[in-house]
């Protein structure tokens, strides 16, 4: 039988590897990004990777069963020093990323929009309501004031992570870009086109398995 809480890590563990928006801006931002994108992709991989299981491994063997779905609570319980060193650097991490996490979003909605000086909307004399670069701080803004009040309001932060990782990091991460390159790339070899649809039905069975690890915690819950 498997354990509700393990099917919930495992969403929690999807969750590490939802960056996938985030390529579009980064490969961009490079100097030279056909050569140095798959190095860039590899390299941050293995990084995140390591990090997480560091993570992982001391929180369990710390806390074991009974770590909370924040580990900077149990940490503050143990030391508040220790405790509030460890909540400073996690806010300074949100905040050095959220920007970039909030980009893809929020080009999405300009396109959306239209919010760009080409047609921008007018006043009865002619003129635009607003600038360009107005609008897209006022949306942006807004964004980030929905988010805020989704992460006040919504309870079980371990379950919503969870169900988060194992929905939409599974799809952007496992399924969807073994769907496009085995549709759009006809040129793929045996092994590779294998790899692709056994990634794909990896992913199937994990996404399935976090949400119902993330669904019987809610369901626990209340």
């Amino acid at each position: 039988e498997v354990d509700a809480r393990k099917a919930l890590a495992v969403g929690l563990v999807l969750y590490c590897f939802a960056g996938h928006a985030l390529f579009p801006s980064i490969y961009h931002s490079l100097q030279d990004p056909p050569k140095q994108w798959n190095a860039v992709v590899d390299i941050s991989y293995v990084i995140v990777l390591a990090s997480s299981a560091v993570v992982a491994c001391a929180g369990y063997s710390l806390f074991g069963d009974h770590v909370s779905d924040q580990i900077s609570v149990d940490i503050n319980a143990i030391d508040r020093t220790t405790g509030a060193i460890c909540c400073t650097l996690i806010a300074i991490s949100a905040l050095s990323k959220f920007a970039l996490e909030l980009q893809p979003l929020a080009l999405g909605l300009e396109e959306l929009l239209v919010v760009d000086d080409d047609d921008p909307p007018k006043t009865f004399s002619g003129g635009p309501i607003l600038s360009a670069a107005t609008r897209s701080v006022a949306l942006r803004a807004v964004i980030l004031a929905l988010a805020l009040l989704c992460a006040v309001s919504l309870p079980a932060f371990a379950i919503v992570d969870s169900l988060l990782g194992a929905v939409f990091a599974t799809a952007i991460s496992l399924l969807f870009p073994c769907a496009v390159a085995l549709a759009g790339n006809r040129t793929l070899t045996a092994p590779t086109r294998y790899a692709c649809f056994a990634t794909i039905a990896l992913g199937l069975l994990l996404g399935l398995l976090g949400t119902w690890g993330a669904w019987s915690q809610a369901v626990a819950q209340d």
